[in-house]
């Protein structure tokens, strides 16, 4: 089995503070895939400030949430659902929607379909991560119309 966290180039998480969740209540971000991921990994999701950035893979560890290239599926806490691989070309998205204070929905779409959701309950304020190996190999793009998309993937 491939070593992904000492490969040729180190995983690296991403995280997105300025984005606050709790004050936004709402929040959608995107990830195109510019290259090949053979041997490479890429997540998305979200955490909590407690992640720890450095060789962690988001959702493998503690208090995060991940859909991730290597596998097809999306990790929470441990816990692993197979939800389809993704490749170049593909658009991944990640999104979460405040419930209350501490119960959120996330979700994750994969070329604008939704094809994963759950509930998640935390007192611990989560924020927009993302993982990569090597960062020309993706953009990542936070939509304008971050509430209307919100709403409309909800429905």
């Amino acid at each position: 089995m491939v070593d992904l966290l000492k490969s040729e180039r180190r995983y690296t998480i991403i995280a997105m503070p300025q984005y606050n969740i709790n004050l936004l209540n709402k929040f959608y971000y995107e990830i195109s895939v510019k290259q090949d991921l053979v041997g490479q990994l890429l997540s998305i999701g979200f955490g909590t400030i407690q992640v720890n950035l450095v060789d962690n893979i988001l959702g493998w560890c503690k208090n995060s949430i991940g859909y991730n290239s290597f596998d097809g599926c999306v990790h929470n806490n441990y816990n692993q659902y197979y939800v389809g691989r993704y490749s170049y070309g593909d658009t991944l998205g990640a999104g979460i929607i405040k419930c209350t204070n501490d119960k959120y929905i996330i979700l994750f779409t994969l070329n604008g379909k939704v094809i994963f959701s759950i509930n998640r309950t935390t007192k611990d304020k989560l924020i927009p991560m993302y993982g990569f190996n090597y960062p020309d190999m993706i953009d990542v793009i936070i939509p304008e119309q971050n509430i209307e998309l919100l709403n409309w993937i909800k429905k």
